[in-house]
């Protein structure tokens, strides 16, 4: 057999189109070209990084391999494995975390490959270009990348993940079983300490203890849809238990928004699900009862000269001017934190970011980026309330809803979306949201 007749009968066997990607909508080769420029300009950030965080990022990949060679390289193991970083999420983490979603769907392409496709491509691609200027433009690499990461790659993987993967029936529960234990465990951990260090503000494990209150408002409703779903009476009960031990996390910790973004769905579900009407109002009733001493502490000082009011609402009034003088591009990502330091009046007026992600994206990649990002929520959860909730009485879905609206509700003094350690469990959630709608969609279409 002659060389051209060989390679010809080798590119056309099943071996060789099993290793070919073949693309299932033409907005992905764009993507890509951009994905393999970001690639060389992130090279001199992403070499900078400590040995500390390069030990970690090796440990946490390491630790997916190691389990996916006893549970298997599927779908639902590495989901499992997600949860676990939820636990002390790291910035190091939070890499490796994308790095094995990535790896993890490339397992799975080999073993049966199919069509990559990506959802609103057009969206994505404003998005990419709004995203990669606001990076070029930014003075900080540093701070930049992560939430350049946060805001662009998040989504994008995450919905490319769980787009392209063979998602089996069941998953996206079993996801926020594990979701809403990690959180409870994180409660209670957070209810030791604070009786432990009444005095302190301590997020249990996390970091900062604003930040954690995004991950428990959302939780928090999770697991009510879990309680309301559950047949068994003890089971029932312990996801009612769980989402006690999450409240009394927030109550601990004291977030005034993200608690008031869970008085905000509380009476969302009062109003859809008449059954649990008076059980919502006598748990308000019932809310200063359990308030601990740190959290009194803090209610006392808001009856005083509460210097945050001031802060806040002074960043949201420079925020909006900048908006206004560059409306279409905006100043950069986290490049406010470096012009906003000769701007505050006084150092105790200061603000890392303008406390409202709405503001903060608007501010960093313009109104060009500010509508692709929101369009996509928007889309995802519009649709996802059409076709699987209204009409319907599925308690499941609707607390699910809840949970993602809350966060949304909260984001209006804070950016929890856009934190690293939110992102990811936010658009997993959205991507698990549009995979249901599609299904639920394509199984009404059938009948």
């Amino acid at each position: 057999m002659s060389d051209p007749e060989h390679r010809a009968q080798t590119i056309g066997s099943p071996s060789a189109r099993r290793g070919r990607i073949r693309f299932g909508n033409p907005g992905l080769i764009p993507l890509l070209l951009i994905a393999a420029a970001l690639s060389l300009y992130l090279a001199i950030p992403v070499q900078s990084l400590g040995n500390t965080e390069i030990v970690f990022m090796i440990f946490a990949f390491g630790a997916w391999l190691v389990y996916s060679l006893f549970f298997g390289f599927a779908f639902r193991s590495t989901l499992m494995f997600s949860a676990l970083y939820f636990i002390k999420p790291l910035p190091a983490t939070f890499y490796s975390l994308i790095l094995v979603f990535v790896f993890s769907y490339v397992m799975s392409f080999y073993e049966q490959p199919q069509r990559l496709k990506l959802p609103y491509p057009f969206a994505f691609m404003v998005l990419t270009a709004a995203c990669v200027q606001g990076l070029v433009r930014a003075r900080d690499l540093g701070d930049a990348v992560i939430f350049f990461t946060s805001t662009l790659i998040v989504p994008m993987v995450c919905i490319l993940f769980v787009n392209n993967s063979r998602v089996r029936k069941g998953d996206f529960e079993l996801w926020i079983r594990a979701l809403t234990v990690v959180a409870a465990f994180l409660g209670f951990v957070g209810v030791i300490l604070g009786l432990l260090f009444p005095d302190k503000r301590l997020g249990s494990l996390w970091f900062t203890a604003m930040t954690i209150n995004g991950f428990y408002t959302m939780c928090f409703f999770f697991g009510l849809g879990l309680a309301m779903k559950s047949p068994d009476r003890r089971e029932k009960f312990l996801w009612y238990l769980a989402v006690l031990l999450i409240f009394m996390g927030m109550m601990y910790t004291y977030t005034r928004i993200a608690l008031v973004a869970v008085v905000f769905g509380i009476g969302l579900m009062m109003w859809r699900i008449k059954r649990f009407r008076w059980v919502g109002i006598l748990a308000l009733l019932m809310v200063p009862l359990a308030i601990p001493a740190s959290m009194m502490t803090r209610i006392q000082s808001s009856f005083e000269l509460d210097y945050s009011f001031f802060v806040r609402l002074l960043a949201w009034y420079h925020s909006s001017l900048q908006i206004a003088a560059h409306p279409l591009f905006g100043i950069g990502i986290e490049t406010w934190k470096q012009w906003y330091i000769a701007i505050a009046p006084f150092d105790f007026l200061y603000a890392k970011h303008p406390h409202n992600v709405y503001l903060k994206i608007l501010l960093e990649i313009g109104i060009f980026g500010f509508l692709a990002y929101f369009l996509l929520i928007w889309s995802i959860l519009k649709n996802y309330y059409q076709t699987c909730i209204r009409g319907r009485h599925d308690s499941f879905d609707y607390m699910i809803l809840l949970g993602m609206i809350t966060v949304l509700f909260a984001c209006l003094t804070d950016i929890f979306i856009q934190q690293y350690e939110i992102s990811v469990v936010y658009w997993l959630a959205l991507a698990f949201i549009y995979k249901r709608t599609k299904e639920v969609r394509c199984k009404n279409s059938m009948t």
